[in-house]
């Protein structure tokens, strides 16, 4: 989506550059969508990732901020992977989205890790969604 599209889909809140964690600098609008507030980063003029990190969004299924693991297990051919730092965990079922945890990978196991299905069941059962990411979908 073309930036300048965003205005005229719902409330601007900022738009500026903002640290990225490579240590860079990104274009970053920050924007109200149904009660949540969305960081939709630009890149040649487009959105290229949206991340959700409030309460308010969710999926057709209901999944979003907040949702406890144990819901996300259910997802076919669950997968995870360390990124930035943090644990993320998508399935081919939601084309594009995947889901930060509330999970904090600490030890060089976790960095090892094959996160399957299997390998993410035994976390803690109070592990939830932190915040999602979506880079839209190539089918």
């Amino acid at each position: 989506m073309p930036v300048a599209s965003i205005a005229e889909a719902t409330k601007v809140i900022s738009d500026r550059m903002e640290s990225d964690s490579e240590g860079g600098e990104v274009r970053v609008v920050r924007l109200l969508l149904d009660g949540a507030e969305l960081a939709a980063e630009i890149h040649e003029g487009r959105i290229w990732r949206l991340g959700v990190s409030t309460r308010g969004l969710r999926t057709r299924t209901g999944l979003g901020v907040g949702t406890a693991l144990s819901a996300l297990l259910k997802l076919p051919k669950l997968q995870g992977e360390i990124g930035e730092g943090a644990l993320y965990v998508w399935s081919p079922q939601l084309c594009g989205m995947s889901f930060r945890l509330s999970y904090e990978p600490q030890t060089d196991k976790d960095f090892r890790m094959n996160w399957n299905t299997r390998n993410l069941a035994a976390l803690p059962r109070d592990v939830n969604v932190h915040s999602l990411l979506i880079t839209g979908c190539a089918k």
